[in-house]
């Protein structure tokens, strides 16, 4: 059910994403910025298909790619691990004792 709610809304956020952009004039960065576009985006990295986007998650996974995705689209240098866009970093976790 996750994957086929993320392949329908995948096209279509990143089909409403590039429509807006293309529609900009390119003179201010501001200019790219839309209601339209942040509300795709935030619905999409929110979704039940992410399921929570949890650290080591097939749902943090997926949000990564989109978020690179997205970063290519701008044409945003890569600056992370070995010229891509992704970073690798020890994450520490605390559970509560008893």
């Amino acid at each position: 059910m996750w994957l086929k709610s993320l392949f329908t809304l995948l096209p279509l956020l990143l089909g409403a994403g590039t429509s807006a952009f293309a529609q900009a004039p390119a003179s201010h960065p501001a200019t790219l910025v839309s209601d339209r576009v942040i509300d795709t985006h935030w619905r999409f990295l929110a979704d039940d298909a992410l399921e929570g986007r949890a650290a080591g998650t097939r749902g943090e996974w997926l949000a990564a790619q989109y978020v690179a995705a997205q970063f290519r689209r701008l044409g945003l240098e890569p600056a992370g691990d070995s010229a891509s866009y992704y970073q690798r970093f020890t994450l520490l976790g605390y559970r509560p004792a008893g």
